[in-house]
């Protein structure tokens, strides 16, 4: 997913306050949009590099191989079901191995280990007999089999690497974000002590300069002493900014954390640090000194997470820094990029990581117009969850009647009324409204573009009617995103 996830002109915010965004805002989008354009190329490279891994999956490599050197011919659907049987039979054996570390007596272990396993193999055996492969060529697939190959496959070496690299880039985010806030409130680095040579003194210009290296000073003293439940307790202790606030699950980003902790300092097996760390979780802990494993799924949802992460701490550290009640312009910007990103989200069928984001930031959304669009992007993604009842639900107890014709428009369409919602999206391209593009790309109207394919000759023949629209501060101060930076792929011109 690009970071500069733009949604359709017609659901941003509308303003006429044309005050300039104060420099909290800026900053932090600035460092939030590094940091979402960072981890959106660990996103490319696994995309991109996937296909052209020999071992990205081992278990499709192990049955290419085995099946090529005994010269059986398959068919697709025959290599998908001996995949899918062998990557059982490989978890089946990793399962086995961690209940036989329940036994205290090595030789009931074995002998647990052994009966058990006999019992796999030939059930295993069978599986690929039915499928309508040689007994020479099942027996093969059994041999070339063992956990080794899924716990460890070549392309871990790369994911474990990425995952490394992507925690980096949220240390870096957390770091800048405490660099912002100390900036904006110098007076919260009262008490601290500082000390310099004489000699070290002259190097400063300047007593803003000095302020500046004194903070660095203090970031990087923070950053290097403690991990991410020791910043996070510094954002609560200085900024009254929680954990929970930003994040739907804090133990997950903890474990994040956590795993890549133990790849880089203990070859990725669990180490005493580890299970101590994540003491607390309700999940069931791997045992003492298992590898844990980092492969494309896991690499992915932990970005995916991150992601949500540093949008919820940038916007909600934003408000813990406006006064209440101040309507400042730039908190309503920096709001209204949340929402395009989640937006962005929607078009990456990323709907989980949508909801997270807008039960976290909607609540306290300044902008009304922002909060009703980030209500229906819930919707949205809710449907898409299999949720889609209780969204009718709620979305038929919605009252529109003082709304934008937008939203009657996207009420319409998520309780079904597709003819109805189809001749009002007309409507309002007609009128202006609504753009060609908006009807094309909007997840919104995915079921009415089943039903109604928007083509080129249906939207020409609509009567265009200039419609008059003040033009929004969240569209005057939004910047537009630079060539070079890859957008999502839904992304829409306004």
């Amino acid at each position: 997913m690009g970071e500069e996830a733009l949604e359709p002109e017609s659901n941003r915010a509308d303003s006429t306050d044309k005050a300039p965004v104060p420099n909290i805002s800026r900053s932090l989008w600035s460092t939030l949009r590094r940091f979402l354009l960072s981890i959106s190329g660990v996103e490319g490279i696994v995309h991109s590099t996937g296909p052209h891994l020999p071992a990205q999956s081992k278990v499709k490599h192990l049955v290419e191989a085995t099946t090529r050197s005994r010269g059986s011919l398959i068919s697709p659907e025959q290599r998908r079901a001996l995949e899918s049987i062998m990557s059982g039979h490989i978890e089946a054996i990793i399962d086995l191995r961690d209940e036989k570390k329940k036994y205290d007596d090595p030789e009931v272990a074995s002998a647990f280990f052994e009966e058990r396993f006999k019992e796999l193999w030939a059930a295993t055996y069978e599986k690929y007999q039915e499928v309508g492969v040689s007994a020479p060529t099942s027996l093969d697939l059994l041999q070339a089999t063992t956990p080794r190959e899924l716990e460890r496959p070549t392309s871990s070496v790369l994911y474990s690497s990425l995952l490394i690299s992507t925690v980096g880039m949220c240390e870096v985010f957390l770091g800048q974000a405490m660099r912002e806030y100390l900036t904006f409130r110098p007076q919260a680095l009262h008490g601290t002590e500082i000390r310099f040579q004489f000699a070290e003194m002259q190097q400063f210009s300047s007593i803003e300069s000095l302020k500046a290296y004194h903070i660095d000073r203090q970031v990087d003293s923070i950053i290097r002493q403690g991990g991410i439940d020791e910043w996070m307790k510094w954002f609560e202790v200085k900024v009254k900014l929680s954990f929970a606030e930003v994040s739907a699950d804090p133990m997950a980003v903890r474990e994040i954390f956590q795993r890549r902790h133990v790849h880089v300092h203990n070859d990725g097996e669990v180490s005493a640090i580890y299970l101590a760390k994540m003491a607390d979780t309700k999940r069931q802990l791997p045992e003492l000194d298992t590898y844990l494993r980092v492969d494309e799924s896991y690499l992915l949802q932990a970005v995916d997470r991150l992601r949500t992460f540093g949008i919820a701490l940038a916007v909600v550290l934003a408000r813990k820094l406006t006064p209440k009640g101040s309507k400042d312009p730039g908190l309503k910007w920096l709001e209204s990029h949340a929402n395009d990103l989640v937006y962005g989200l929607l078009c990456a069928n990323k709907y989980e990581s949508a909801v997270e984001i807008v039960n976290l930031l909607i609540e306290d959304t300044s902008e009304q117009s922002v909060k009703t669009m980030m209500l229906v992007n819930r919707w949205i993604a809710q449907s898409r969850l299999g949720k889609e009842k209780a969204v009718r639900k709620e979305v038929r107890d919605w009252d529109t009647s003082a709304l934008d014709a937008k939203f009657h428009l996207a009420q319409l369409t998520l309780l079904g009324e597709t003819e109805q919602a189809h001749a009002l999206a007309m409507a309002e391209i007609g009128r202006g409204a609504l753009t060609e593009q908006n009807y094309r790309e909007w997840p919104l109207f995915a079921p009415l573009r089943e039903i109604y394919p928007p083509t080129v000759e249906q939207i020409a023949s609509v009567e265009l009617v200039p419609v008059q629209r003040e033009e929004s501060t969240a569209d005057l101060l939004k910047d537009p995103p630079a060539a070079d930076e890859g957008t999502t792929e839904c992304h829409l011109d306004d």
